[in-house]
C-alpha cells in the first residue's frame, strides 16, 4: 500500500520542479522526472492545432485532445500525488492548484456548487491559458473555443477530487478574440464513488456532454455578424426577452444559442420549439404538459417545454406561424410567469428566459391581423436582426473555412481546398437560401471534385444559375450601328453606362448582386458604379 501523504505536503514537493529537470547537451537530450522533454515555443503547438482542425474538424481533434488531456489528468495524480490520490480531504481550490502547477493555466473560481444530493455545478475562468496562448501566437483566430487538455484535465482531476462524474465544456476562450477562458464543469450523473482506475477512459464525445454549455460557432468577419455577436453577449447578461429576424438560413437558431450560452443560465437546459411544426390542437399539452388522465391516451404526466426549460432558455423557432388564440395562451405565461398543465388543478411557476425567432416581417403580420401587437412587444424587448447573406459577402471565404472540414469528414472525401476563381464566383451569388443554401452548393462541389484535387470554378457552378448571369460573361454583342446610335442618343459613353447600370437595376428589382451578375460586374464595380 502507498503511504498517504497530505495534499500540502504533495503541493510543496511538487512545486519545486527543477530539481526534476535533466541536461544531456552534448547527446540534445532533456528529461523531466526521467522523461524525454523537448523545448520549443508553443507557436509551434498552436499551428500544429490549426492545421489539424482544418482538416479534420475540430470536433475530431476536440475530442482526442480532450482524451489525451483526461489520461494526463489520471498520470498526473498517480504519479505526483501517490498517497493522497481519491482522498474525500481535496478542496476545490486544492485541485485547482494542482491544475496552475502544472502550468497549464490559472483557474479562478467564478460559482461553485457541490452539495450532497445536488448536482455539481462549477464555472472558472482560465486566466493564462497555454492553449489559447499558443494559437494565438501564430497569428491566428480561432472560430471555435480550444482548450481541449485542459477541459480533459480539469475533468479527470475534479472527477477524482469529488468522487463523481465531472464533465468540463469550455464556453468561452481567448483564443477567439476574447480577454480570458471560460469552463463549466456539471455531473454527468450523481453517483456516490467513481472507479479508482478505468481500464478505458470513456472517450468524451459531442453526445456525452450537457448541450446547454456548449458554445456555438458564429462565424464571419463583417461588421454586421460582428454588431450581431455584440448584441447577443449584451443582452445574455439580463433575462430579457429577445426576437431574431431574419431569412431562412441565416442563423437565428446558433444566435439564439449564443445568448444562452453566453448568459447565467449557460449550464442549464436550452429548449428548442418549431412553432411552424407545432399542431394547433397540441399546444397546450406540448408548452404545458398534462396529468395523467388529463384526456384518452394520457395514462401517465408529462412535463411541457416551460418545465424543462425551467431555470434556462426557450427557444420558440418560427413564433410568427402561431394562430392568434395560441398566441393569447403564450402571452398570458408571459406576463406572469405561471404555467398549468392540462387536467391540473394547480399553476406552477416557472423561471424561464425566452427566445424568439421569425422570418416574417412581424410588423406586416400585425397590420394584417395575424399577430397580436401585445405579443410582440413582449418578445421584442431586445431585437436582433440578421442581414441574409447577399448583403455581407465578406463573410463567405470564412464560412467556407468553417464549412468546409465538416462536409468533408461527413462525406468521407478529402480535397486540397477551393481555388480563388470559386470562392470569387460564390461571392456574386444572390443566396436566397442564405448560408444553409452555401453548405449544399459546397457539398455538392466536393461531390464532383475528384479526391484530393482542389475545388474549382465548374466545380461550384450549377446547373440551375441564370446561364446569362454568370460572373465575368460578356452581355450579348451589339452590332456596330445599334452600338454607334446608343452612343450619339446618350452623348457619350458615361451617360451610356449609367442608363445601362439603371436598367440593370431595375430588372433585378433593386438587387445589386443580381443586377452586377447582369452585367458581368463584380460587386465592387456595380457598387462603385451606383455612387
Amino acid at each position: 500500500m502507498k503511504e498517504r501523504i497530505s495534499l500540502t505536503t504533495a503541493i510543496h514537493k511538487m512545486a519545486n520542479v527543477a530539481s526534476e529537470l535533466e541536461f544531456d547537451f552534448d547527446q540534445g537530450v532533456i528529461k523531466f522526472s526521467g522523461k524525454r522533454v523537448a523545448l520549443f515555443h508553443l507557436s509551434i503547438l498552436g499551428e500544429l492545432i490549426r492545421v489539424l482542425t482544418e482538416h479534420a474538424g475540430h470536433d475530431v481533434v476536440g475530442t482526442k485532445l480532450m482524451e489525451i488531456g483526461r489520461k494526463e489528468g489520471l498520470k498526473y495524480l498517480e504519479s505526483r500525488l501517490p498517497g493522497a490520490l481519491r482522498t474525500d480531504s481535496f478542496g476545490l481550490r486544492d485541485i485547482l492548484h494542482l491544475h496552475t502547477i502544472a502550468g497549464l493555466s490559472s483557474p479562478e473560481i467564478v460559482s461553485f456548487t457541490s452539495k450532497v444530493g445536488k448536482q455539481f455545478y462549477c464555472e472558472l475562468l482560465l486566466r493564462n491559458s497555454f492553449e489559447a496562448e499558443a494559437y494565438r501566437a501564430c497569428s491566428a483566430t480561432s472560430d471555435h473555443p480550444v482548450c481541449w487538455v485542459q477541459v480533459g484535465h480539469l475533468s479527470e482531476l475534479v472527477s477524482h477530487a469529488f468522487g463523481r462524474e465531472i464533465i468540463f465544456i469550455e464556453t468561452e476562450c481567448a483564443a477567439m478574440g476574447g480577454k480570458v477562458c471560460r469552463v463549466v464543469g456539471t455531473e454527468v450523473s450523481i453517483g456516490n464513488s467513481r472507479p479508482q482506475a478505468p481500464s478505458v477512459l470513456r472517450p468524451i464525445r459531442p453526445a456525452n456532454l450537457p448541450t446547454s454549455v456548449q458554445g456555438p460557432q458564429i462565424v464571419g468577419s463583417s461588421p454586421h455578424i460582428t454588431s450581431v455577436i455584440d448584441r447577443a453577449k449584451k443582452v445574455a447578461e439580463t433575462n430579457a426577452s429577445v426576437l431574431i429576424s431574419g431569412e431562412t438560413g441565416v442563423g437565428k437558431g446558433l444566435i439564439a444559442q449564443a445568448v444562452h450560452s453566453y448568459s447565467k443560465r449557460s449550464s442549464q437546459p436550452f429548449i428548442t420549439v418549431n412553432c411552424g411544426a407545432l399542431p394547433k390542437d397540441l399546444f397546450e399539452a406540448e408548452m404545458f404538459g398534462v396529468e395523467k388522465g388529463a384526456y384518452t391516451g394520457a395514462v401517465e404526466a408529462r412535463a411541457g417545454r416551460f418545465e424543462r426549460a425551467d431555470g434556462g432558455t426557450l427557444f420558440l423557432d418560427e413564433i410568427g406561424t402561431l394562430p392568434l388564440d395560441t398566441q393569447v395562451k403564450l402571452l398570458k405565461v408571459l406576463e406572469d410567469g405561471f404555467i398549468e398543465r392540462l387536467g391540473a388543478t394547480k399553476r406552477d411557476q416557472v423561471d424561464v428566459r425566452l427566445i424568439a425567432a421569425t422570418n416574417l416581417d412581424l410588423h406586416e403580420e400585425m397590420r394584417a391581423g395575424r399577430f397580436r401587437s401585445d405579443l410582440y412587444y413582449r418578445l421584442a424587448t431586445f431585437p436582433i436582426h440578421i442581414q441574409p447573406l447577399r448583403d455581407r459577402l465578406d463573410d463567405i471565404p470564412a464560412l467556407l473555412k468553417h464549412i468546409l472540414p465538416r462536409v468533408l469528414n461527413k462525406l468521407g472525401k478529402k480535397v486540397a481546398g477551393i481555388s480563388d476563381s470559386a470562392i470569387n464566383y460564390l461571392k456574386e451569388l444572390p443566396w436566397e437560401g442564405n448560408v444553409r443554401e452555401l453548405q449544399h452548393r459546397l457539398e455538392r462541389a466536393i461531390i464532383l471534385t475528384e479526391e484530393n484535387d482542389a475545388i474549382e470554378l465548374r466545380h461550384v457552378q450549377s446547373e440551375l444559375d441564370d446561364p446569362n448571369a454568370t460572373v465575368g460573361q460578356p452581355a450579348s454583342a451589339m452590332d456596330s450601328d445599334s452600338l454607334i446610335n446608343s452612343l450619339t442618343r446618350y452623348g457619350s459613353m458615361k451617360n451610356l453606362e449609367r442608363e445601362v447600370v439603371q436598367a440593370a437595376m431595375k430588372k433585378a428589382e433593386g438587387n445589386r448582386s443580381r443586377a452586377a451578375k447582369l452585367l458581368g460586374f463584380t460587386r465592387s464595380q456595380m457598387a462603385y458604379r451606383l455612387r
